[in-house]
């Protein structure tokens, strides 16, 4: 169950070791944090799977928050 952390909420996901290891790799490289680049993740995945109104809708109001 995710917990409220400020205007956000902390959750815990189980990844596989390997793909794990890859997005270290990934975020390393790119210059950022593990846990940003799995943002980044659900995020684009996020957007992807909502409608436009949807996703723009949620992210206003994040950004307005």
């Amino acid at each position: 169950m995710p917990v409220r952390q400020g205007g956000k909420y902390y959750t815990q996901i189980l990844l596989d070791v390997n793909r794990y290891k890859l997005m270290e790799e990934i975020a390393e490289r790119e210059g950022i944090k593990t846990t940003a680049l799995i943002r980044q993740f659900a995020y684009e995945g996020l957007k992807r799977r909502a409608s436009a109104a949807e996703y723009n809708a949620a992210e206003a109001a994040d950004n307005a928050a």
